[in-house]
């Protein structure tokens, strides 16, 4: 079992890097948009998955 401060760290990170895509994704162009969108979804649910 992780410790708290690990996993509030983890979430953190994580909810930092979704942050870095959405900017990302604002500035690319729409066909790498797409794979950018896929991305965000994928960790957005793994930081849901985090908070349960």
């Amino acid at each position: 079992m992780r410790c708290p401060a690990s996993r509030t760290e983890a979430r953190r990170r994580l909810d930092e890097l979704v942050e870095t895509i959405e900017r990302l994704m604002e500035k690319s162009g729409n066909e790498r948009a797409a794979l950018i969108r896929a991305d965000l979804e994928r960790l957005q649910s793994a930081r849901k998955s985090m908070s349960s």
